[in-house]
């Protein structure tokens, strides 16, 4: 049989965002905070889907959470962003705030327009495909102002959304597109969500409609495909699509999205509206997260000392916030130095207990509890030690004791065998009594016979 070729495996190129020392796309978690109605949660819910896939779109709130709780799992999450929603009874705001340390962003909502308002507006219902929203959306920014707070804005804007390497990037992937424009005159930020389509050049109207699968409702006048084609019945007009000129006219250098957009087309791009449809105004800058220092507002204008005493009192309250927490962390400590000195003395109570116990046990003798606390000792075979120590001085005392009792014994002794010798004394002078010849017994002369020659065998092997 002839042998099997091994198959190579293809090494798949790696995540650019797992590789060491590469960017990572940012991430957001889009909240509400507050009491909200009906329309901010669907514009919550929007502005999710907006940003996807880098955000948390089935991501729920309590009642009892606050932004605190959020930004402890942003770090382990990698989430780099918040836009929190939040309404009041002088309208309704979003801020867009840098993690961990800030900057944060208020803006105040003129009017907006959810995904449902943008779609029901349109003359023909319009269905977005799912893959539309795999890839981020690219941002545009349009006409903001050199000053710091247009240039903090543009910075925070851009950051939110991930950057785009024209020489690197795929058309394929260039499927949404999210364009703020400011106006110079109202101060306003218009927000539109767009997706990138393309329509292939060069081909007739009606092939177009065919390749893509979208034919008109109007075929009841035609009897083969064919007479559609040629334009005899069921033609549409040119006001329904969009009319195509040299200004979004491209040569693909790439594949795009859509039937007949191969690589050296003439392809027309497009824009669909997909909403939400947002238009906002800048009231707040803060320093911080969610605080800290006011480098913006809209409506309050200080001077320069008033700016100087409000600097010097944000100070104030820094330093006063470090001293607490210094303060709660010097008492922490101290409270655990207690528990822990609590915590040794009764393990040494235990230790002392414990050791009087055994010291009674194996010395037979009852310990002096101050003898055992005296002892500047941590192990118990230090405490083992002078037990033993004990018990060997206690052995000492008693073989003092034992030989006293020797002796007091040995001299009673002495007087015992004296005596018992004058006794033996006078016994031998007495004359011992004649015993009387006894009789000879027939029943144990009889018993006495001389061994058989069995037994004699058996002493002779034993002997041998």
């Amino acid at each position: 049989m002839p042998k099997k070729s091994k198959s190579r495996s293809q090494k798949s190129e790696p995540d650019p965002s797992t590789v060491l020392g590469a960017k990572k796309d940012p991430k957001c978690f889009v909240l509400q905070m507050g009491t909200v109605g009906e329309s901010i949660k669907r514009l919550k819910q929007d502005l999710r889907r907006m940003m996807e896939p880098n955000t948390a779109a089935r991501l729920k709130e309590a009642r009892s959470n606050v932004l605190k709780d959020f930004l402890v799992m942003a770090g382990p999450l990698g989430v780099t962003h918040m836009m929190v929603l939040s309404s009041t009874q002088f309208g309704s705001y979003l801020r867009v705030s840098k993690t961990p340390q800030g900057p944060t962003m208020t803006f105040k909502l003129d009017t907006y327009s959810l995904v449902s308002d943008v779609a029901a507006s349109k003359k023909r219902a319009v269905s977005y495909h799912a893959n539309v929203y795999i890839h981020a959306p690219f941002l545009i920014l349009n006409n903001f102002p050199k000053d710091e707070a247009g240039r903090l804005m543009s910075t925070l804007f851009r950051n939110l959304f991930p950057a785009m390497n024209v020489q690197t990037m795929k058309l394929a992937e260039c499927r949404r597109v999210v364009l703020m424009t400011y106006s110079n005159e109202t101060k306003m930020i218009e927000l539109r969500h767009y997706e990138v389509t393309g329509t292939v050049q060069g081909v007739d109207r009606r092939f177009r409609r065919l390749a893509a699968d979208r034919l008109p409702k109007n075929l009841g006048k035609v009897n083969d495909i064919a007479d559609y084609m040629m334009g005899e019945g069921g033609a549409t007009s040119a006001s329904e699509g969009e009319e195509d000129d040299a200004e979004n006219t491209v040569e693909l250098e790439q594949k795009f999205n859509g039937a007949g957009n191969l690589q050296g087309a003439k392809t027309a791009i497009r824009l669909k509206e997909i909403g939400p449809r947002i238009t906002m105004q800048l009231i707040k800058i803060q320093e911080d997260f969610n605080g800290g220092k006011v480098l913006f507002h809209e409506h309050i204008h200080r001077s320069p000392e008033e700016i100087e005493a409000l600097d010097k009192m944000m100070e104030e309250k820094r330093l006063e916030k470090i001293r607490k927490k210094n303060q709660q962390l010097a008492n922490v400590e101290k409270k655990k130095k207690e528990k822990e000195k609590e915590k040794s003395n009764e393990t040494a109570d235990d230790d002392v207990a414990e050791n009087m116990e055994w010291y009674e046990k194996e010395v037979g003798k009852k310990a002096n509890k101050e003898d055992f606390e005296n002892v500047q000792v941590e192990k118990v075979k230090d405490y083992r030690k002078f037990a033993k120590k004990n018990k060997n001085s206690q052995v000492e005392d008693q073989d003092e004791h034992q030989v006293e009792e020797k002796e007091k014994s040995g001299g009673m002794k002495r007087k015992q065998a004296g005596a018992a010798e004058n006794s033996t004394k006078f016994q031998k002078t007495q004359p011992k009594p004649q015993k009387s010849p006894q009789k000879a017994d027939p029943v144990k002369e009889k018993s006495k016979k001389a061994p058989t020659g069995k037994v004699l065998r058996k002493r002779a092997k034993a002997t041998k």
